[in-house]
């Protein structure tokens, strides 16, 4: 897999198929069984996974809704 500037890449497939390795393997929370992940000095890797429900941010445990919206504080959310 090749990704180079300005790139968009799209990730399809079946439950099951391995969609969520690709991210893990670029951000280094998953090894790979053969092969090598290279990517370059100035290039930054951002994976948000699908089952975080709260995180650490500035020393709070949030919300990924509240981490959202905190640029925005008159917007409520509504679930």
């Amino acid at each position: 897999l090749d990704i180079r500037t300005g790139d968009r890449r799209m990730v399809f497939g079946e439950n099951g198929a391995g969609k969520t390795t690709i991210p893990r393997l670029l951000t280094s929370d998953l090894l790979p069984d053969d092969g090598e992940v290279v990517i370059q000095n100035n290039v930054s890797v951002g994976y948000l996974p699908q089952d975080l429900e709260t995180f650490a941010y500035r020393n709070n445990i949030v919300t990924i809704g509240d981490y959202l919206l905190n640029p925005f504080p008159s917007i409520k959310m509504i679930w």
